[in-house]
């Protein structure tokens, strides 16, 4: 996805467990450690799961005409390389994932797409390596459009993909030891108001080009550095906007979890280490039993078969997989989305004034944290509950995420589902 390729994280499309297993390693499934002793391995881990549950929050229908994604990070370089925190070159990690999902369209074609856009990555990747100090390469994601309409199920429900969502991207060389990373969502993408918009640049898009390679195509270097690069995308983002008669300034939620980084942070220290160590043993423990033990004392009869299934294996067995492991981050991920689009309650005016004339609102701040884990527990279960009751569900590059059984709203393009949803607001 292209918030995932912009901050260069890996694997998202796959859901892959291997930064939450790497948080307390092997050693966890032998006893207890703390997480002040990993604390650099949980980083990376904690901070997908900041991002993903940002990127939640931006793809809710009722709240995404007011949000955007955006941020930057600094990667240090290595022998030429960018490499994350735990030394892997970032472009040998973007290169398994292109690999993992070219096998992956070889055996469900239409997946292809996908491994396409991938492949886009891993030459973003090799440029932005390549990159001299002093200089940034600009690129704009769009989602993929051609794939959205042919196969929904894949790239809607599977990937979590949401129409009209693009990404621009940029990479700055800081200096001879840095390079920064930024992402920055754009709404309503449309292929035709970008070609004009990136034309006035000097970026020159062919009309029959595919969704799936703007990424490359729209690629190009200027002189800059991290602010003027980062200032660059804000002022294209809302020359794009005043094209298309949207307002320019709407709410960062990347800012706003940020400032509210207390209630995830709290989520992440109480469960991830016990998640960890439950995918390295293949063993549940007591703080994942309790918490699924809590959530089926309520009524779950709106929760998905698959989910509920997972959750009294959880509660009530020893054993524990990836596919428990999957679930379980879903859901982890899924209450804090639902905690935190508290703070936007100031967002709930009419359905007219939100869809004809909406307002840049400054949300107010939720910053409660329960003083103890079993409050924890019946927090977030009320958290879900709320969530399946609602029939809510997020997407962006932790794929989609739905946790609640059929509400109905299958098969409905993502203004349909909007218009459902703010029929019962």
């Amino acid at each position: 996805m292209a918030e995932a390729a912009a901050t260069l994280q890996p694997e998202v499309y796959a859901q892959s467990l291997s930064a939450i297993r790497a948080i307390l390693g092997v050693v966890a499934a032998h006893g207890s450690v703390t997480i002040e002793a990993c604390e650099a391995a949980s980083e990376p881990a904690r901070e997908d799961f900041i991002t993903a549950v940002a990127e939640m929050l931006a793809t809710d229908p009722t709240l995404r005409e007011y949000l955007e994604v955006e941020g930057s990070r600094s990667f240090r370089m290595h022998d030429g390389h960018a490499v994350n925190s735990r030394g892997q070159r970032i472009v040998d990690i973007v290169s398994d994932g292109s690999e993992a999902s070219a096998e992956k369209a070889r055996r469900q074609p239409a997946f292809g797409s996908q491994a396409t856009r991938d492949k886009q990555d891993v030459i973003i990747a090799k440029r932005a390596d390549n990159l001299k100090v002093g200089t940034a390469l600009f690129a704009l994601s769009l989602e993929p459009k051609e794939a959205m309409q042919a196969h929904p199920e894949v790239y809607k429900d599977e990937l979590g993909y949401k129409e009209g969502l693009a990404y621009l991207q940029f990479y700055c060389r800081a200096d001879d030891d840095t390079l920064v990373a930024g992402s920055f969502s754009v709404d309503y993408s449309d292929k035709h108001v970008w070609q004009e918009v990136l034309a006035e640049h000097g970026v020159y898009i062919s009309a029959n080009e595919s969704s799936d390679t703007w990424l490359t195509s729209t690629a190009h270097e200027r002189i800059a550095s991290p602010d003027t690069a980062q200032q660059f995308v804000k002022n294209l983002r809302a020359t794009y906007y005043r094209r298309i008669g949207r307002p320019a300034q709407r709410l960062s939620v990347t800012e706003y979890v940020e400032a509210n980084r207390q209630f995830p942070d709290a989520i992440f220290d109480a469960y991830y280490p016990a998640l960890s160590q439950a995918i390295n043993s293949g063993e549940t423990n007591d703080t994942l039993k309790l918490f699924a033990q809590t959530v089926l004392q309520g009524n779950v009869s709106k929760l998905a078969p698959e989910v509920r299934r997972q959750l009294m294996r959880i509660s009530s067995g020893k054993s524990f997989n990836e596919e428990a492991g999957r679930k379980m981050n879903s859901v982890l991920r899924y209450v804090a989305a639902e905690q935190l689009r508290k703070g936007f309650e100031s967002l709930n005016a009419s359905p007219e004034s939100r869809i004809s004339a909406p307002v840049v609102l400054r949300p107010s701040i939720t910053t409660f944290v329960p003083p103890d884990v079993m409050q924890m527990h019946h927090l977030l279960a009320a958290n879900l509950r709320a969530g399946i009751e609602a029939g809510r569900s997020y997407g962006g590059c932790p794929g989609n995420i739905r946790l609640s059984a059929d509400n109905g709203l299958d098969g409905l393009t993502d203004t349909e589902r909007l218009m459902r949803t703010l029929q019962d607001v």
